[in-house]
């Protein structure tokens, strides 16, 4: 956090300030206010541009903290100061023809440019008014030549990803017009980062239909959904005994910790769990992933939308005719329209309830920091924080020093994923975004009805749209029409299947 005084401030006083810090005295641009929040009735600063590491606003609750935060002194040391100048205005005014990005635009934009400004150290220039076009052009050969690590060890960059790094030279041309050290001409005239990446924009679109997310293979998804429903089914059974352990714990928490551990190995065996606490422990953890998989299943949600999935997003309508439809509401930051209803089968209710009942103890261990944070300094911005993830259902401890909750993030989901699959008896490479091509695919093969398992609930999904009659005033208004245009997109590329 900024060591700067905290005071009072308006909104106001935020938004009004300059769109670009050329001419400013050094005090006053490096005390211009990246990040506010407000606790309490009191605005709180959070970063201001003088600080080495700047927190970002608008990102999605699933965002692991440190990919929250431009980091400057991860940069070479002679552009931080031009690179805060051109995100300060990217962050205030966007680029030309579009609005003010999102907090995960900016950090796409900062990732991108590192590899060039890394390029211009290496050459050892150190302002960016040295940059030509004939040195954009040795940028251009340096990632054509580049031979990747990791998972594609040995393997060149894809055109789509040489197009990413042009197009961040492209953006750092432009913004660094409003800086003291600019750009003279434009990376390369009179063509664009497209071209230099070797693709038109017709092939540009062939490449993102190419790298489409991987559908998972019916007999894999089978496997994958068959072992997340059983323990779902079980899930009641494994609460019940972790609340009685948990009451039976309270009893013990003055004795010392092998004799806590040997007294709640006893209590279980009582309660009929044979396999020890640390196994009892793991399958109670394993109730969330288990939930997961069947709600990312059966609701076609993103990874984010089931992050901000709260108590309460439960609902049940009715038709004409009787019939109950069940809906589970959230939020999506994919489009501007926020709140959205997704349908869901039993299945799905089920995971729901369950992840309910699982998570309570977390909720009540971010109600108690809420407090203690309180009773330490009342304008905590943390507090602000731990209110956005109090009520969240797909939760867990991120920090076991201080015993910290909140949302579980997209990356520890994957790892979570590929864990499951492998413990499945399974190679495939598990991602969270997966089950939602696989919605989608299996809604489109069957004419939006029987979706495998959910053969009762989804004959209500017709072409259509007689899922309308589904609604009433409150719920089923805000659907997420995105999935319809992927389920589309999925009866276009495979045909349909009887």
């Amino acid at each position: 956090m900024s060591g700067y005084a905290q005071r009072e401030l308006t909104w106001s006083t935020h938004t009004a300030q300059p769109s670009e810090v050329r001419g400013l005295p050094e005090s006053e641009r490096d005390a211009l206010i990246i990040k506010a929040t407000h606790v309490d009735g009191q605005w709180v600063i959070i970063s201001r541009y003088g600080d080495d590491i700047w927190e970002l606003d608008g990102l999605n609750s699933n965002v692991q903290t440190n990919r929250k935060q431009l980091a400057f002194h991860t940069l070479p040391r002679a552009f931080r100061a031009v690179m805060k100048a051109i995100l300060y205005r990217y962050l205030h005014s966007g680029r030309r023809g579009g609005g003010r990005p999102k907090g995960g635009g900016v950090l796409k934009c900062y990732t991108a440019a590192l590899p060039f400004l890394r390029h211009l150290e290496a050459l050892n220039l150190d302002h960016l008014g040295a940059v030509t076009p004939m040195v954009c052009a040795t940028y251009v050969a340096a990632c054509k030549a580049h031979v990747q690590t990791g998972r594609n060890q040995g393997k060149p960059l894809a055109q789509g990803a040489l197009q990413f790094r042009f197009s961040a030279v492209e953006a750092l041309y432009e913004l660094s017009q409003y800086t003291d050290d600019p750009i003279p001409e434009h990376p390369w005239p009179e063509t664009s980062s497209t071209a230099m990446a070797g693709l038109t924009a017709q092939s540009a679109n062939y490449y993102l239909q190419s790298r489409k997310t991987p559908l998972i293979p019916d007999d894999v998804f089978c496997i994958l959904f068959e072992r997340a429903y059983h323990q779902v089914e079980c899930g009641n059974y494994l609460l019940d005994i972790r609340d009685e352990l948990n009451a039976f714990s309270a009893q013990c928490k003055y004795q010392c910790r092998k004799a806590i551990r040997l007294a709640k190995n006893r209590k279980l065996e009582s309660l009929g769990w044979k396999d020890g606490l640390r196994e009892f422990l793991k399958a109670v953890n394993n109730l969330r992933i288990s939930s997961y998989i069947v709600l990312a299943s059966t609701s076609g949600c993103r990874n984010h939308e089931l992050a901000y999935v709260q108590k309460g997003a439960y609902h049940q309508t009715q038709d004409d005719e009787g019939t109950s439809y069940h809906w589970m509401r959230s939020r999506s930051q994919k489009t501007d329209v926020g709140i959205h209803d997704w349908m869901i089968p039993e299945a799905g209710v089920q995971a729901l309830h369950l992840m309910e009942r699982w998570a309570a103890p977390y909720q009540t261990m971010i109600d108690e920091e809420i407090v203690e944070r309180r009773r330490t300094n009342p304008h905590d911005p943390e507090i602000v924080e731990a209110y956005k993830h109090r009520q969240a259902l797909f939760i867990g401890i991120v920090s076991k020093k201080d015993k910290e909750v909140r949302t579980v993030s997209n990356t520890n989901w994957n790892k979570e994923l590929k864990a499951f699959a492998k413990n499945c008896g399974l190679s495939w490479d598990l991602t969270s975004h997966q089950f939602r091509r696989k919605f989608a695919n299996y809604v489109a093969h069957s004419r939006f009805g029987d979706l495998r398992y959910l053969k009762e609930h989804y004959a209500h999904w017709s072409i259509d749209m007689t899922l309308l009659y589904a609604m009433d005033e409150n719920w089923g208004q805000h659907l997420d029409l995105e999935l319809f245009d992927e389920t589309q997109a999925e009866l276009k590329d495979g045909g349909c299947r009887s």
